[in-house]
């Protein structure tokens, strides 16, 4: 289990360094035509919540879900305190600010949503809506990501021989490693991002509400928690496919 901690914790680490610094995202599949399918799915995945890509045109669920949980949250705080529907919308929408963490159009959608309805119960209508859609994405992504460690587990064992005949130089071999890292940290990237998520679900589920909604949170709680375990499951093999690699070479 301490094994696994670190391993997760290490390419979690990786991930959100390399999403760092302010520019385009380093998942971007628009100009990278030599990519798999797969490899698209899981690095499009990533860049939905790819810090470096709040704001932009290709920031998508993730950040909708975000936003519109905290906001949730901050609505339940000042109906819970005696508020009236002017405060919840005032507390929904500070908390929308923060979870959007700069993604401007969904911020405005979920200000827009604060405005009309202004309850608790439009809210989580909202959030679930929002978490089927994630859960149906990271269903694609971990299946993606499954057939993207075979394919470089695959490709692993023939650069190995290459390079044990000296038929690839390092410099080629480390820059296949580094293009597979890309995809790890994808993973990673993703597994992370879905753990806040199920961390501000769960919030929710503990401020109470009624029957109906709280089984659905907690649906959808446990649906997005089993495909993150699966994307967990992969991460781990591919950190332990890419450290297998010789030293050298490794990203």
């Amino acid at each position: 289990m301490l094994r696994q901690v670190m391993v997760l914790a290490t390419a979690a680490s990786l991930a959100l360094s390399g999403c760092a610094g302010g520019h385009s995202s380093r998942y971007s599949t628009s100009s990278s035509s030599h990519l798999t399918n797969d490899q698209k799915v899981l690095r499009a995945n990533a860049e939905r919540v790819d810090p470096d890509a709040a704001g932009s045109d290709t920031v998508g669920e993730a950040v909708v879900l975000g936003a519109v949980i905290l906001g949730a949250v901050g609505c339940g705080i000042a109906l819970l305190a005696g508020g009236d529907g002017g405060d919840c919308a005032a507390a929904g929408v500070g908390g929308a600010a923060i979870g959007a963490a700069g993604g401007s159009v969904p911020g405005k959608m979920v200000q827009k949503e604060q405005t009309d309805n202004a309850s608790r119960e439009a809210y989580l209508a909202d959030v679930i809506d929002a978490a089927d859609r994630e859960i149906a994405e990271n269903r694609r992504a971990a299946d993606a990501a499954q057939r993207v460690t075979a394919q470089h587990e695959r490709r692993i064992a023939q650069l190995n021989a290459q390079y044990a005949q000296k038929k690839i130089s390092r410099r080629d071999y480390s820059d296949e490693v580094a293009e597979m890292s890309v995809d790890r940290d994808a993973i990673a990237l993703a597994v992370e991002t879905n753990r806040q998520k199920i961390a501000e679900l769960q919030d929710l589920i503990d401020e109470g509400g009624s029957a109906a909604d709280l089984r659905a949170l907690r649906e959808r709680r446990d649906a997005l928690d089993e495909e993150n375990r699966a994307l967990e499951r992969q991460l781990e093999e591919m950190v332990a496919l890419l450290s297998s690699t010789p030293s050298e070479v490794q990203s």
